[in-house]
C-alpha cells in the first residue's frame, strides 16, 4: 500500500477520521517496511575461535533476498570485523588485508549460494602476489543476516 499524502490548507482541509487514519496508516506501514530491513541472524559460527574447514552451512529461514556474511580476517582476532553481502542466489566472495607484504597479507574465502537455506564455503586463502595457499585459520565467517528488501524477488 502507498501512501496518499494529504495536502492541508488552513481551513480547507477537515480535520477528521478520514484524515488522521490516512496519516495513522502511513506510519503503520513505514513502521512494517522499518521493521524488515533491520534483518535476521540466519547462522552463527558456533565456535569463532576454531579452524573454519570448507563446509556447507545451513540458514535458519528462506525469509530474505539479500544477505550478509560477517567475518574475521583469522580465527585469533574476532575483533577485526568485515562483511560482504550479496543478493539471494548470488555467490559472495569474502576477502582482506592483515599485515604488510613480506606476510602474505592477501586473504580470501569464497562463498557459494547453494539454494535458499545452505551457503557453502570454500578453504580460506593467502598470498603475497596471488592467493596460492589454503588455510583454514584466514577469512572466518562469523554470522549471516538475511535482509528482506522487498528489492531483489
Amino acid at each position: 500500500m502507498s501512501y496518499t499524502k494529504t495536502i492541508w490548507v488552513n481551513g480547507e482541509t477537515p480535520i477528521n477520521d478520514t484524515n488522521l487514519n490516512n496519516i495513522e496508516d502511513g506510519v503503520e506501514a513505514n513502521d512494517i517496511l522499518i521493521n524488515e530491513l533491520k534483518g535476521v541472524v540466519l547462522w552463527t559460527n558456533p565456535s569463532p575461535s576454531n579452524e573454519f574447514v570448507a563446509q556447507s552451512i545451513t540458514l535458519s529461514s528462506s525469509d530474505y533476498d539479500m544477505y550478509e556474511i560477517f567475518y574475521s580476517l583469522d580465527k585469533d582476532n574476532q575483533n577485526d570485523m568485515l562483511s560482504i553481502k550479496s543478493i539471494k542466489g548470488k555467490n559472495a566472495v569474502m576477502q582482506g588485508l592483515r599485515g604488510t607484504a613480506s606476510v602474505s597479507p592477501f586473504r580470501a574465502r569464497n562463498c557459494t549460494y547453494t539454494d535458499a537455506t545452505h551457503l557453502t564455503f570454500s578453504t580460506g586463502y593467502y598470498g603475497t602476489n596471488a592467493l596460492t595457499t589454503t588455510s583454514n585459520n584466514y577469512i572466518i565467517p562469523l554470522y549471516v543476516v538475511g535482509y528482506k528488501t522487498g528489492l531483489f524477488t
